[in-house]
């Protein structure tokens, strides 16, 4: 699949001074993958245009499809194109949160990267990456007709039965008779002990609390509990959060949120016998729940537990 099919293409873009007019009355900073048989062709293209970010798929010329309404001189942009050359669909997130998704592309392969100016303005592109994408298509939640919902199944693994063990279990109760029982004492109303009261011992404990769950309710709809509210504003050390007023006004420019949400799930990998060879922990953050920045994986972990060999993906 790789380096001629890669799954994750990013790169940081900057604008600033032009020389005549303004970023309104301009266009460049013009991204571009390509196919080498057809070099002319923008397999994914991504530009800035009268001021905005637009994008295009198998289109010549300067892509035109909306993208980010408004951009800012002298300001940092972060740009994730995921392929998944599977379905051949790929999805473009600015400064980690999602602005398009499911957008068709054709090609067999991309080999060629371009980086083009068009009207004389300062451009910086820096950190440009071709190549695989480690975060195992993890994804953000979304909002769908005023819910906030997770586009994807979720992990939410079960441990097997031949691990878990049976519910747990107690030894039958049998009452011992011995001379202490057969004493005067225990002959009126057993002395007040009832035979086989209360628990029996207990010689297998089972703590799982849902051995099974509803894929209907479980996978789709996120809930309160699962977010993890921390006192702490969203980080600006690489890019700015981007600015959700109708204004259009840079969130650099404004005092930001003093408390975000984060949510975390889990995403496994499996091999071709559906064994969970590896995985990690995503996590996503957010101020407004509508807006949904991806973090990444904070976690990687793989799964060590084979002892003959037989996973030979790790």
């Amino acid at each position: 699949m790789f380096p001629s099919q890669p799954t994750r293409i990013s790169y940081f873009l900057r604008l600033g001074s032009v020389r005549q007019g303004s970023l309104q009355t301009n266009r460049g900073g013009l991204f571009g993958l390509h196919d080498s048989a057809d070099p002319t062709l923008f397999t994914v293209g991504i530009g800035m245009l009268d001021g905005a970010f637009t994008y295009s798929t198998n289109a010549r010329g300067f892509p035109l499809q909306p993208l980010l309404p408004v951009v800012h001189a002298f300001q940092w942009y972060q740009f994730d194109i995921l392929l998944n050359w599977s379905t051949r669909q790929l999805e473009i997130r600015v400064n980690g949160v999602t602005s398009v998704s499911h957008v068709p592309f054709v090609a067999e392969t991309v080999d060629l990267v371009g980086l083009y100016t068009y009207d004389a303005m300062q451009t910086w592109w820096d950190e440009l990456y071709v190549g695989v994408d480690h975060t195992m298509a993890f994804r953000c939640p979304v909002v769908n007709n005023g819910k906030v919902t997770v586009a994807q199944p979720r992990q939410r693994p079960l441990w097997s039965p031949s691990v878990v063990g049976p519910p747990t279990q107690y030894t039958p109760p049998v009452r011992h008779d011995s001379h202490l029982s057969r004493r005067p004492v225990y002959s009126f109303n057993n002395g007040g002990l009832v035979p086989n009261d209360g628990p029996g011992h207990r010689v297998y404990l089972n703590d799982i609390r849902e051995p099974v769950y509803d894929a209907q309710s479980d996978q789709v709809e996120l809930i309160s509990g699962e977010l993890v509210a921390i006192s702490i504003s969203p980080d600006v050390s690489m890019v700015f959060p981007l600015e959700t007023n109708a204004e259009g006004v840079s969130s650099a420019e404004l005092a930001l949120p003093q408390q975000s949400q984060y949510w975390y799930s889990e995403i496994q990998v499996l091999n071709n016998d559906s064994v969970v060879v590896g995985g990690g922990i995503g996590a996503c953050s957010t101020t407004d729940l509508i807006t949904w920045r991806n973090e990444g994986i904070v976690l990687h972990y793989a799964n060590l537990t084979d002892p003959f060999g037989m996973n030979q993906a790790l």
